[in-house]
């Protein structure tokens, strides 16, 4: 906030946004981790809603949203309102960078083959590969955006 000029939004550097990425590594892989024994039939279906919906959506200035709406459905089973509004504030501070990586770089089919794998590994229930999936995941996001931003 500035006197009598208003507010200015802060920018965040190349150094700022690869430091969220490795707090939300910790926070959503420890999330996911208490997630995927108490996920249920109904979970994977919204979480697959939200996969159905990013594909068709052909604004691509929409996926950062979806892409969040996409990580909390598969949080939210493990109870955790806490960590997960801390990893969405996380989250939405990179969010227009985000849009850079999904739109300057057209990450959409890379970023789903991602997400389906998490999915894949939530159904069959195996924690370890769905951490994997999502370390991958976040870290492709991450190659996106941070190069930018360094240059």
């Amino acid at each position: 906030m500035h006197p009598n000029r208003g507010a200015e939004v802060a920018k965040l550097t190349s150094g700022d946004v690869q430091e969220i990425f490795l707090i939300r590594e910790g926070l959503e892989s420890t999330a996911l981790r208490l997630s995927v024994p108490k996920m249920t039939e109904v979970d994977f279906a919204k979480a697959e809603e939200i996969l159905n919906r990013i594909d068709s959506d052909p604004d691509p200035t929409h996926m950062a949203e979806l892409n969040w709406e996409f990580h909390e459905s598969l949080y939210r089973a493990g109870c955790l309102p806490r960590l997960i509004g801390i990893a969405r504030t996380l989250n939405n501070n990179a969010l227009p960078y985000h849009h850079l990586g999904y739109v300057k770089y057209n990450g959409k089919a890379l970023s789903q083959k991602g997400h389906r794998e998490i999915l894949a590994a939530c159904r069959a229930r195996n924690e370890i590969a769905a951490i994997d999936a999502l370390l991958d995941h976040l870290r492709f996001s991450a190659s996106l955006v941070i190069p930018h931003l360094q240059a």
